[in-house]
């Protein structure tokens, strides 16, 4: 079995495709959320949102 085929690789690239797929739709929305939605956004990620 190469290692293309494990069914655990299989489970994780479907992981990494849905989590690809759901950050291109965020990515595509969020110049349609307001200041306060932005906001949501990086403190739902985790990510530090300094000034906005």
């Amino acid at each position: 079995m190469g290692f293309f085929e494990s069914d655990i690789v299989q489970e994780e690239a479907k992981k990494l495709f849905t989590d690809y797929q759901e950050l291109m739709k965020l990515g595509s929305d969020y110049g349609k959320f307001d200041r306060e939605g932005k906001k949501n956004v990086y403190k739902k990620n985790g990510i530090t949102y300094g000034s906005l």
